[in-house]
């Protein structure tokens, strides 16, 4: 989910989306490399390659804005920097175990899909005070009517696949929408196609107005939709920077803010966004994608608390390395080098890039039954790492943490007016 990757064509619109249509494949991240194409909602999961020490996906964890400190936890880290990051290095060693069990049910190639009930059940009406964390938690979704964004190729196509054949309703989104029905096999009783581009707040009022009139709800958005920008930093234009964050933190943001209202009144939903490894550590190549995940990261941690009372969950996709059809020369447009410092690197990245193509390990047909399974767990995961060498960053992202903030303790950790305590 996905997780997304494309960049601004040099050539027309048009013969972009010829090729990759909504294309929701993943792409990779290996050794500083990335890809580019600019497809606005037409996006694919940005993975990392395992064993760069740039190819890592952190966890994050659930009670970071909550409460005060454990005394014992404040005399040890007196700087909240590094109380923040021994809770957040906990969190990711305790949700890495989640995501290791929800893997081992996509383990074996052609293994069952997650079996989730058609139907959903609402959670119990929030406390008047939305202010603080309800007395209870809200009931798990049973998903019955799942919006998918991006769903015209790739893993988006593979998700709406996965919902329809486990007897739920979807709405399939994309800027095309003939060519979204057309890469799923044509009309369907249980779903329902209709045109959708992220950047358009008008667009998604309009397909989350289709989605209620066809269905009559709402139970789970899957944010899957965007875009890559690649590139070093001195070699993307201001306007490039904001086309990508247009995309791929405001496009989730107009559709949650399109869909939100219903779920809300329903007290139960789910929103899933995909977002990627560059999400959580910057990454060379990628500055302008990474602020644009680092941006969905922090929106999805905090919108959690606002939409918990009203019984809607919240889940980020973290993905790792995932085989695609973006790398090959007609769905890619390369950087072209245009200042000589940074010339031959790009070159040399490139080159890189081309002969990996089809070789990533990742099965974006078996990351495309995530959405089902977590919207169906008791305690959905705040944020699912999906695949092994995800994992294995997001646990040394987690250490890395706890040694910076142990590092930074002499310096910040006694910070405080001198008339105050701990």
């Amino acid at each position: 989910m996905g997780s997304l990757s494309l960049v601004e064509p040099q050539h027309s619109r048009d013969a972009v989306d010829d090729t990759l249509g909504d294309a929701r494949g993943v792409a990779v991240l290996q050794a500083g490399v990335v890809l580019a194409r600019d497809a606005r909602e037409e996006g694919d999961l940005l993975a990392a390659q395992p064993g760069h020490s740039s190819a890592v996906s952190v966890h994050g964890q659930s009670d970071l804005l909550r409460g005060d400190p454990d005394p014992s936890r404040a005399q040890e880290f007196p700087d909240l920097r590094a109380e923040i990051a021994m809770d957040f290095a906990v969190g990711v060693v305790r949700d890495v175990s989640a995501c290791h069990g929800l893997h081992e049910r996509f383990r074996t190639a052609g293994g069952p899909s997650p079996t989730v009930s058609p139907t959903w059940s609402p959670g119990p009406a929030p406390s008047a005070n939305c202010g603080s964390r309800p007395p209870t938690k809200p009931e798990p979704v049973r998903p019955g009517v799942i919006l998918v964004t991006g769903a015209g190729r790739g893993l988006g196509t593979h998700i709406v696949r996965e919902v329809l054949a486990a007897g739920h309703q979807v709405v399939a989104t994309g800027r095309r929408p003939e060519e979204v029905e057309k890469s799923l096999g044509g009309s369907q009783d249980n779903l329902l196609v209709t045109k959708l581009d992220v950047t358009s707040l008008e667009d998604a009022e309009a397909a989350a107005q289709a989605a209620v009139d066809r269905f009559g709800r709402i139970d789970v958005l899957v944010n899957n939709a965007g875009n890559f920008f690649a590139g070093y930093f001195e070699e993307i234009t201001p306007a490039q920077m904001r086309r990508q964050i247009e995309t791929n933190l405001f496009g989730p943001m107009n559709v949650t803010r399109a869909v939100l209202p219903v779920p809300r009144k329903q007290r139960a939903g789910h929103i899933i966004t995909l977002s990627s490894s560059a999400g959580l550590i910057g990454q060379e190549f990628c500055v302008a994608y990474a602020a644009s995940k680092f941006g969905v990261e922090g929106w999805m941690e905090s919108l959690r608390y606002d939409v918990e009372p009203y019984g809607i969950r919240t889940t980020v996709v973290e993905p790792g390395f995932f085989r695609t059809e973006l790398l090959v020369d007609a769905s890619t447009t390369w950087p072209e080098p245009t200042i000589d410092d940074y010339a031959e690197r790009t070159t040399a990245t490139v080159a890189a890039w081309k002969n990996m193509n089809g070789r990533q390990t990742g099965d974006p047909a078996k990351l495309a039954r995530a959405p089902l399974a977590i919207a169906d767990q008791d305690k959905p995961l705040l944020r699912f790492v999906a695949g092994a060498d995800a994992m294995e960053g997001v646990e040394a992202k987690a250490r890395e943490l706890l040694a910076q903030a142990q590092a930074s303790r002499e310096l910040g950790g006694n910070l405080a007016y001198d008339d105050t305590t701990a």
